[in-house]
């Protein structure tokens, strides 16, 4: 029992953000709340079409395993002060989400969305490295993608 009962779990849909989906529904208690926010940056892309395509996606998503009940929410905003808010909102125990773990000049400028969140949360937050090139794209979590996970408290 990891005491998690409440999981934010902020998604782009991306493999990236999978693969901490996968890892945020491995942590979650028996009876457990995950909580998958998508936050929509450009409020320029509210066309019906992709809202309509958008919502499609989310609801697809799974828990792999039965007591565990799923949350979508979604918001349109500064993608940081959305989790920070929805973490905060929802009293959450737990934060996963996934990062490229890109350097260089773009992050240094622009900062990385995990990064600003690990800076900002009062609470704990569960950083998922992006899987290797190449890695398996299945719902199972890889022993490599357990190796590429962080966590800080």
């Amino acid at each position: 029992m990891s005491g998690f009962s409440i999981i934010l779990h902020p998604t782009d849909l991306s493999e990236c953000s999978m693969a901490a989906f996968r890892m945020a529904c491995r942590v979650a208690d028996e009876g457990a709340r995950l909580i998958v926010l998508h936050v929509m940056e450009d409020s320029l892309v509210s066309s019906s079409d992709y809202l309509e395509t958008l919502n499609r996606r989310l609801r697809e998503l799974a828990p792999p395993r039965p007591g565990v009940s799923l949350v979508i929410r979604m918001a349109e905003g500064s993608a940081v002060e959305e989790i920070i808010h929805a973490a905060e909102d929802t009293s959450c125990d737990l934060i996963v989400m996934g990062t490229h773990g890109r350097t260089g000049v773009y992050d240094r400028l622009m900062g990385g969305v995990a990064e600003a969140v690990l800076r900002r949360s009062s609470r704990p937050v569960l950083v998922v490295k992006s899987p290797p090139r190449g890695a398996s794209t299945g719902e199972s979590t890889t022993a490599e993608e357990k190796k590429r996970s962080a966590i800080v408290f």
